[in-house]
């Protein structure tokens, strides 16, 4: 059985450490939980993060994240702060690699986030759970 890769997007820059991996640990877990497939889910901030830095330059931080994104079958992004440069250039460089990406909003900045960035994405929804169910549907299932 193939493994398939799903890589956590989202901004880190500015926000508290509970708010840069909460979501991201209640959507691994949750996929975890429900996938028909063998399942690694790939948190940025398991590796490098502002709260506890064990990197020496942000270039260092920049390859490994990008390398891991395009190691990946899928990108799930949340647009929990949609002025994040490094979450645009992270959906960039999904873009470029044709990873498919899946946009989560839950707060009411959908407007905020730029249209460059919803294209990017081959479709985004406005709730946790409806994202999970969209995802598992359509990408867990054998």
């Amino acid at each position: 059985m193939n493994n398939f890769t799903i890589y956590l997007a989202g901004a880190m820059t500015g926000l508290t450490f509970k708010a840069m991996t909460d979501w991201r640990i209640k959507i691994k877990q949750e996929l975890l939980k429900i996938s028909a497939k063998s399942l690694t889910v790939i948190n940025p901030v398991d590796y490098y993060n502002f709260t506890y830095p064990q990197h020496d330059s942000e270039k260092e931080v920049m390859e490994y994240d990008l390398w891991r994104l395009k190691n990946s079958n899928l990108v799930i992004v949340n647009f929990n702060k949609p002025d994040s440069i490094g979450t645009a250039m992270e959906l960039m460089c999904a873009k470029e690699n044709n990873i498919p990406i899946i946009g989560l909003c839950e707060n009411k900045y959908y407007t905020d986030v730029h249209p460059w960035l919803k294209e990017c994405c081959n479709k985004v929804l406005f709730t946790m759970k409806d994202l999970i169910n969209y995802v598992s549907e359509f990408y867990l299932m054998e």
